[in-house]
């Protein structure tokens, strides 16, 4: 029996009529651990955005314009129908399928906020049922589904950091103050790395770690993390009003805010915490993610690392350049061979941490895949 038949078959088991299965972990990341790619599992599209919608009679993927090509080649076409989200939006999509009396799933920690209430809006409509299924109907079908990461937490330092982690959580909880919230839960990882001061690698090409938080406006931070990813030298390097917390201890802390004021990111924070501080009595009050703003502006210390970071890239990269036309002449030149000569130029820094994604060496008709990644089958 295929993946896309098990589903349905679970589907059935549950009532279901609809299922959305999305590109998304449960901390609403672009880029996934290989855990988490369901949608990729399920209809074999490795891009990194897209949903999937399937019914008892007809499946449908959306992917943006990135992914136009990609998304015919990769994906089964005869089961799974490839729609560009700018031709039609998911919610259109269903409040065109989806029929009275059905019932449409989706996993509430895969969800923002803001997604979620998109579902239920459409589900409304056509007076269908909308509801979190509270398990993932795909890992209860993925025998041999990867572990979760655990790659090491590092922290990141001051010089390259430009402000310490206790003047950023005292700044953000100076603001909660300020705008009457009690509280606030982050699950942008981004977000996390920033205001703790710390890098990982738990997703390829991205310096993340997975983990969620709870900043409070006394000034003192929760942080839920696996603790096989934290080393001594990363605890030692953490202000001392953050509070280590087993990563499984989140639903604990979620629900000792009951009776508190909560900031919730509707477009960053899942549909599931909501439904769970809700049920506590928690008063959810819809709140921008405090990190993001001042994220953004760049303090002194690191506009000078991303100048400096370029010009070390732009060494590598005139170096390639001058490489590539003393060897496209020769007419020996494969993809890879580029792809890996870039990557080695890079590499000779002292400071080189990775690629901020697979380089894309494309010739030919490949030009035209927005994100081709070479293969030895392409190659």
């Amino acid at each position: 029996m295929d993946k896309l038949s098990q589903l349905r078959g679970e589907m059935d088991a549950r009532g279901l009529d609809a299922l959305i299965v999305p590109h998304s972990d449960e901390y609403q990341n672009e880029y996934l651990p290989d855990c988490s790619e369901r949608l990729a599992w399920l209809t074999g599209f490795t891009g990194s955005a897209g949903l999937a919608i399937v019914m008892a009679d007809k499946a449908v993927i959306f992917v943006d314009g990135r992914y136009t090509l990609q998304v015919r080649e990769e994906v089964d076409t005869d089961h799974f129908h490839p729609v560009h989200v700018f031709d039609q939006r998911p919610e259109a999509w269903l409040k065109k399928h989806l029929k009275k009396g059905q019932k449409l799933g989706f996993e509430g920690s895969l969800h923002t906020i803001k997604e979620a209430e998109s579902f239920f809006r459409v589900a409304n409509r056509v007076e269908a049922e909308c509801f979190d299924t509270q398990v993932n109907l795909i890992d209860l079908l993925w025998q041999d589904r990867p572990d979760p990461p655990v790659a090491q937490i590092r922290p990141h330092d001051i010089q390259y950091a430009g402000i310490m982690a206790a003047d950023k959580i005292a700044s953000l909880a100076e603001k909660m103050q300020h705008d009457d919230i009690d509280a606030t839960v982050l699950t942008r990882a981004d977000s996390i790395c920033w205001i703790l001061n710390i890098r990982g690698d738990d997703i390829a090409y991205n310096p993340l770690v997975l983990s969620s938080a709870i900043l409070h406006a006394d000034g003192k931070l929760d942080w839920f993390v696996n603790p096989q990813k934290t080393p001594d030298k990363m605890l030692k390097s953490l202000p001392k009003n953050v509070t280590v917390h087993l990563e499984a201890d989140f639903l604990a802390g979620l629900k000792s805010l009951r009776d508190r004021k909560v900031g919730l990111d509707h477009q960053a924070v899942s549909h599931r915490i909501e439904h769970i501080l809700m049920e506590e009595g928690a008063v959810c009050i819809p709140y921008s993610d405090p990190c993001l703003l001042p994220k953004s502006r760049k303090n002194p210390i690191e506009q000078q690392g991303a100048r400096d970071c370029h010009l070390r890239d732009g060494l590598a990269m005139t170096k390639f350049l001058y490489w590539l036309t003393q060897e496209v002449p020769k007419g020996q030149l494969t993809e890879s061979v580029a792809a890996d000569k870039l990557t080695a130029l890079r590499e000779k820094s002292d400071l080189y941490r990775g690629k901020s994604f697979e380089t894309i060496s494309a010739v030919g008709p490949h030009g035209a895949i927005v994100h081709y990644r070479v293969e030895a089958s392409t190659n």
